[in-house]
């Protein structure tokens, strides 16, 4: 490992792609921080595909392996020992969780949250409202996905000097407009009527966290 290189750790619950969007995000900027000459890394907190299955000698991907049950026990220490063996100067934290914040929180390292969600519905001693509670008090820059994210945050008492609006890109390389020819040949292979309107989901068929019911409303 090259001491000299800037170091920035990127937190994530598993390396399962159905984890959403927060995983693309982590992987895109990792992707980028590496091309800069940044050594930065994945560190996921949950074991999720096989070991068998990882591509050999990846070298932006740490495992900490831990099972959810065992996460608080077992999580905690193992987090913090990954941490300090790699150093990093920056702690990014994808996960929105509370576990790994016990791990970061003593490190004296800057942490940076990215806010994909905003302030939980729940009441005030909810475990959710609790968890973001510790993680806007553990903060030191606030990675806010849209302006709803980021006003939810203000209103529950974050400092808006430390919230940097960043919204979700569109890799433009994979999806771009197709020509009107295009559009109706993939509609007749498949198996779509050409003459009219289709709305198209692809995120998780979930109504709190994606906002189905704003869809049937649509």
């Amino acid at each position: 490992m090259d001491s000299n290189r800037f170091r920035v750790a990127h937190i994530c619950q598993s390396d399962d792609p159905n984890v959403g969007g927060s995983l693309s995000v982590a992987r895109a900027l990792v992707r980028e921080q590496r091309k800069l000459g940044l050594d930065a890394r994945l560190i996921f907190l949950y074991r999720a595909n096989s070991t068998s299955d990882r591509p050999p000698n990846n070298t932006d991907s740490l495992w900490c392996d831990v099972e959810r049950k065992s996460r608080w026990l077992h999580g905690v220490p193992r987090l913090r020992r990954i941490l300090k063996q790699f150093n990093p100067a920056i702690i990014h934290h994808h996960d929105g969780i509370l576990w790994p914040r016990l791990a970061t929180m003593t490190l004296g390292r800057p942490l940076v949250t990215h806010g994909h969600l905003g302030l939980p519905a729940q009441g005030f001693f909810s475990p959710a409202r609790l968890t973001q509670f510790v993680v806007a008090r553990t903060t030191d820059r606030l990675i806010a996905i849209s302006e709803w994210v980021a006003s939810s945050w203000e209103r529950g008492g974050f400092p808006k000097k430390r919230i940097w609006l960043i919204p979700n890109g569109v890799e433009t390389n994979r999806f771009f407009s197709r020509s009107s020819g295009e559009k109706q040949a993939l509609r007749k292979q498949l198996g779509l009527p050409v003459d009219c309107q289709i709305a198209l989901w692809v995120g998780r068929l979930h109504r709190e966290m994606k906002g189905l019911d704003r869809l049937v409303a649509t």
